[in-house]
């Protein structure tokens, strides 16, 4: 996959881990323009599972969770 950062820790890496796609409910689907199923990924190094849309650009001035708590983006271990 390619590079993205993660809005959870703020790493920015391209190991991500495809998951299952993940259903939407009908309503959902018509309130918010979803598409039946969400592709689902999950960082490579904090482990949160998120959906594709959410995901930032490698370069976003976007804050992570961990940067608006004032901590420092976690680093991707290279192997």
């Amino acid at each position: 996959m390619a590079m993205a950062k993660c809005p959870t820790c703020g790493a920015v890496h391209g190991a991500w881990r495809q998951e299952e796609p993940q259903q939407v409910i009908p309503m959902l689907q018509k309130m918010l323009g979803l598409p039946p199923f969400l592709e689902r990924v999950t960082c490579g190094v904090c482990g949160s599972t998120l959906c594709t849309k959410n995901l930032l650009p490698p370069d976003s001035p976007v804050p992570s969770l961990r940067e608006q708590q004032g901590l420092a983006p976690l680093a991707p271990q290279v192997a």
